[in-house]
């Protein structure tokens, strides 16, 4: 059979399909979706009020000082219990069909991109675990042991942390305490990251949603159930851990040397410097908010026969369609965030969900740190500069800083934004999935790529981070240097 006839033949068998309702298999998800929503919060505010209640009844949490409540340890154990569906529940449901007209005597041509879990044309639905086999299935070795990392790992290093943090907390060794400190410290360190593929999946979600243009690009695309349940363990582990306050350091801090900021520019320059970091990450997280930090495009030779419908001599004329151009899509933060809002008003409650995840803890803690930490470094330097220069003996004068808090009150607050702040963690899911998706489809035409947008994004939380320790260190300082 001719290539020109075996299109024909393809193109006829699917011609008469009604590719109006392509993504009639996407329509049940919406309202299924937002009861499940509704009730998994109920169950976990149960859990919650039971878990205080057994902790009152057998007063648990008041003979022991220190010791997490009761209602903690109900938040943990019901974000865990969300891990093992969020793991191999489907993350999203997508479907992408192209209908390619050569504008001659063949009939409309079709080329379902997405493939079901059975390898056959249709709505793609994909779990966590899929994701990972078929990451390593496709190659990208790299892309699979991260999202393994991440996904599986880090979860189970946070059980394993708190075990042993709460184990040795009441424990009257000295170096037993310690551990149980560095424990907890390092849960509150690590529990954000395993969200890096969660928060990527919102941007292909996006992707895909947004590159529906018909009557060429037919694509639809649902948040699904896996992704509500890892969502939710996400954000509740991450944010429980934060309040499972560590052992009380019994030692004295010490400083033996000045902190950088302090030697290269004095205690004077230090709050110039640190306002012009603060501008300077504000700056660099715009310029990634409006420049695209991901593509999706279309590779289009895969549609020449026998992989695709187009007969091979009309490599020229499929060429000359620049379907990729209708395909092509870019993700900058702030279209996505702009679309995922006005698809809220279709009732859609994980997008509503998807919004606060991105704008709360992307965008909104790692700004709202940065300026805390300009507060806290700006009433440290001051501190230890009118202390330095109190040289008569008269009580100096409370700056107006100094009165709302002092440098280590606003770095307590800086810390805790900054172990919940997702920036880093959303540029490092971005380089996953786009590894990972991209790997999975490259052989049937779908290209998913970073794009330079993730350079000023990266580079925002470099400068975000070095700013943290070093007014970490600063705060110490001041401490440290009263009299």
């Amino acid at each position: 059979m001719s290539d020109r006839a075996a299109s024909a033949t393809v193109a006829g068998a699917i011609e008469g399909q009604n590719l109006s309702g392509y993504n009639k298999d996407l329509e049940h998800h919406t309202a299924y979706n937002n009861i499940v929503v509704v009730c998994i919060l109920g169950g976990i505010g149960a859990a919650c009020l039971l878990a205080h209640w057994v902790d009152v009844f057998f007063n648990w949490s008041a003979e022991r000082e220190g010791a997490p409540p009761g209602w903690l340890f109900g938040l943990l154990l019901a974000s865990y219990a969300l891990l093992i569906p969020g793991l191999h529940g489907n993350l999203m449901s997508f479907d992408i069909t192209l209908q390619i007209d050569m504008r001659n005597n063949l009939p409309n041509m079709y080329y379902t991109v997405t493939i079901t879990a059975e390898g056959r044309k249709g709505v793609a639905s994909e779990s966590s675990l899929d994701l990972m086999r078929l990451s390593f299935k496709a190659g990208a070795w790299p892309a699979g042991s991260l999202l393994a990392f991440y996904a599986i790992a880090i979860p189970i290093i946070k059980l394993i942390l708190i075990f042993l943090g709460e184990s040795w907390r009441f424990s009257n060794d000295p170096s037993k305490l310690e551990r149980s400190r560095l424990c907890i410290q390092a849960i509150q360190t690590v529990s954000k990251w395993a969200a890096p593929d969660m928060l990527a999946f919102i941007c292909f979600f996006y992707l895909v949603r947004n590159m529906d243009n018909p009557p060429r690009v037919l694509s639809a695309a649902e948040l699904d159930f896996g992704f509500l349940c890892f969502a939710i363990f996400c954000m509740l582990s991450t944010l429980a851990t934060i309040f499972i306050r560590p052992p009380q350091d019994s030692s004295v801090d010490t400083l033996t040397r000045q902190p950088l900021l302090v030697r290269f520019f004095g205690l004077k320059g230090v709050a110039y410097v640190t306002w012009a970091t603060v501008g300077l990450f504000i700056l660099l997280l715009s310029i990634g908010m409006v420049t695209p930090c991901m593509t999706l495009s279309l590779n289009d030779t895969v549609l020449l026969y026998p992989n695709g419908p187009v007969p091979t001599e009309m490599a020229g004329q499929l060429h000359g369609l620049n379907l990729n151009k209708a395909i092509g899509e870019q993700v900058t933060m702030v279209n996505m965030l702009t679309n995922l809002c006005i698809w809220t008003a279709r009732g859609e409650l994980l997008i509503i969900f998807a919004v606060l995840l991105i704008n709360i803890f992307v965008v909104a803690i790692p700004v709202l740190d940065m300026l805390v930490l300009g507060l806290a470094a700006h009433s440290a330097a001051h501190s230890a500069g009118q202390r330095a220069s109190d040289s008569d003996g008269q009580p100096p004068a409370k700056h107006v800083l100094e009165q709302l808090g002092s440098g280590i009150n606003y770095m307590q607050v800086a810390h805790t934004l900054h172990h919940v702040g997702m920036l880093d963690v959303f540029v490092m899911g971005v380089v996953i999935v786009a590894l990972a998706v991209g790997g999975m489809y490259s052989d049937r035409g779908l290209v998913l790529s970073l794009a330079r947008g993730i350079v000023p994004l990266l580079l925002a939380e470099i400068v975000h981070h070095a700013m943290h320790y070093n007014v970490a260190a600063l705060c110490k300082y001041s401490a440290c240097s009263k009299p």
